[in-house]
């Protein structure tokens, strides 16, 4: 393992995701210092105390604060979400800075903002600073594994991915990442086009051959469709769905349903809140947990990829299947291993998604995330002479 003689600048480490990316950095041994940048000081500094790292308070929409933090840095890692809220001021804090930057956004806006025109790669490029964006579980994982297998195609007519998870993280930033994905219209990528659908639709049933052995999924906003046929000229269609255990389902339902996943304020007495707010800040508490019983679910996490294209002149099928042990391990080590290629220099200047990275480095992290895989090839035969 190489150590860097460098600093990592962890935004969000008193959460679940940036707390367990900051324990992967300690036991990899990999910078020689790790900062701890949270809002809630009192978790960060014990987190500290607990890894031999420095521990500061960030509230990461003060710009000028945020980055004099970041010029401390060698490289910095973001786990503060929501991303649709916080994301992409912050990407603008560490290229204005000049440090390499790598986050788990998992949010459409951001992405879109970010992807839309070359505005953020030019002037990422033009101050030498690479900025990679989405390298969690999903996206991350996901685009990494389907740039693996679409190796095996000449070129690639569709991707559909499937994720399958239980609420294994419940943080407040968690739960309104989740609802807002779970509302609205979303966009998809379909017929060489980018199309809006309403989120929650096109369910299907998804079997695997492990624990929970079938899911069933549905449409959500994600960044995946929105990147990967930058990546594949050519492509018709990138779909992403996500499902729940049925009653987590049933629960987005049926606050969507009552219009409680709304962001729009409301005057609440003491001052204006969002339903969707208040709902987030609930779910994350000990006593909606006694009433949903989240903490008693096993974690999983179980996702399919269907590829299809073709490959000298015939169609092929590819649908890997996948399951982890799932946590927060799944997200923050992909994070961790970007940081470390960050530090390495192995990344150019430039705004990348995760499929344009080298997959190597991150399927040799499977065994580590107690990764299982399944692999189903359909390939058409060469029609008789």
């Amino acid at each position: 393992m190489t150590v860097y003689d460098k600093t990592v600048v962890v935004l969000g480490a008193a959460g679940s995701v940036g707390s367990e990316a900051v324990r992967q950095l300690s036991k990899r041994g990999s910078f020689t210092n790790i900062i701890l940048a949270d809002r809630n000081i009192d978790i960060t500094q014990r987190l500290a105390q607990e890894i031999g790292g420095e521990a500061t308070q960030i509230d990461v929409t003060d710009r000028p604060a945020l980055k004099d933090l970041i010029k401390q840095a060698s490289v910095v890692l973001n786990a503060a979400g929501p991303f649709f809220r916080y994301g992409t001021e912050v990407i603008h804090s560490a290229i204005e800075s000049r440090i390499p930057y790598a986050d788990v956004s998992d949010e459409e806006e951001p992405i879109l903002e970010l992807f839309s025109t070359s505005d953020i790669d030019q002037i990422a490029k033009e101050a030498g600073v690479p900025v990679v964006v989405g390298l969690g579980t999903s996206p991350g994982l996901t685009n990494i594994l389907t740039r693996h297998g679409a190796q095996e195609f000449d070129t690639v007519d569709s991707v559909q991915i499937a994720l399958v998870t239980g609420p294994w993280t419940r943080g407040t930033a968690v739960w309104a990442h989740h609802l807002h994905a779970h509302s609205g219209d979303t966009t998809i990528y379909r017929n060489g086009d980018w199309i809006q659908v309403p989120a929650m639709s096109e369910e299907e049933v998804i079997t695997f051959p492990w624990s929970p052995g079938r899911g069933q999924v549905h449409i959500v906003s994600h960044p995946e469709p929105l990147t990967l046929p930058r990546f594949f000229p050519g492509i018709q269609e990138v779909v992403f769905k996500l499902g729940h255990p049925e009653y987590v389902n049933q629960l987005y339902r049926d606050l969507i349903r009552y219009g409680l996943t709304s962001e729009t304020p409301v005057d609440c007495g003491v001052g204006e809140m969002s339903p969707a707010d208040y709902v987030a800040a609930y779910l994350s508490t000990d006593q909606a947990d006694q009433v949903f019983g989240f903490s008693k679910l096993k974690p999983y996490s179980v996702r399919q990829i269907r590829i299809a294209g073709q490959r000298d002149g015939r169609p092929l099928n590819l649908r890997y299947q996948v399951a982890m042990k799932g946590g927060p391990i799944e997200t923050a080590l992909p994070l961790v291993i970007a940081g470390e290629l960050l530090a390495d220099g192995f990344i150019p200047p430039g705004l990348f998604p995760p499929e344009a990275l080298d997959p190597a480095p991150f399927l040799r992290a499977f065994p580590e995330l107690g990764a299982r895989s399944w692999l189903i090839r359909e390939e058409e035969p060469p029609a008789l002479s």
